[in-house]
This record gives C-alpha cells, sequence and structure tokens, in this order.
C-alpha cells in the first residue's frame, strides 16, 4: 500500500525548459530514474521517478486563438486576495 502522494502531473508551457528544471530540482531529492509514455492524447508525458512518487511532467495543449484567458482568484474570508493566476480551459478532473 503507497502513503503519501503516490504520483503528481505538471502540465508546463515548454517541456524543452521545465524538464532539465525538474530534473535537477528533483535529483537531489532521489528522483532520479526516467521515463516517457504516451499520453491518452498523443502526447508524450515524462516520468521523474524517487521512491514511491512519480512526477509526470507534460507541455500544455496549445489554446486556439479565439480561446480568452479568465484569471481565477481565491478570496480569504477577511475579503483579501490570496491568490490569482491565468485559467485557461473548462473543466477540471480530479
Amino acid at each position: 500500500m503507497t502513503r503519501g502522494v503516490h504520483h503528481l502531473d505538471l502540465v508546463v508551457s515548454s517541456i524543452e525548459r521545465s524538464l532539465p528544471f525538474y530534473r535537477e530540482l528533483l535529483d537531489p531529492l532521489g528522483y532520479t530514474r526516467m521515463g516517457e509514455v504516451q499520453g491518452e492524447r498523443g502526447e508524450t508525458i515524462w516520468y521523474i521517478a524517487g521512491a514511491g512518487t512519480v512526477v509526470g511532467v507534460r507541455e500544455a495543449r496549445r489554446p486556439a486563438a479565439t480561446t480568452a484567458t479568465a484569471w481565477a482568484s481565491t478570496t480569504s474570508r477577511a475579503g483579501n486576495s490570496i491568490g490569482a493566476g491565468p485559467y485557461l480551459g473548462t473543466s477540471s478532473r480530479f
């Protein structure tokens, strides 16, 4: 039985910039094994594996030219904005 986080998937804007960054970041933490698989949409997903946890890194699909970017933010009970960032898309799977 796995305890804690089993895997984490990251979607990045540039795989060429991001993959070396995450490999360098995670290597000292024991994430030394790497492999690749083909995702359900035909994209390449790179997996960086450590002891019991895997980090997946894949490049985001390019939004269509007509897609608008909306900003999502979270507000605390006191009314202060505690986080904001671009939101692309209309649905999420959890």
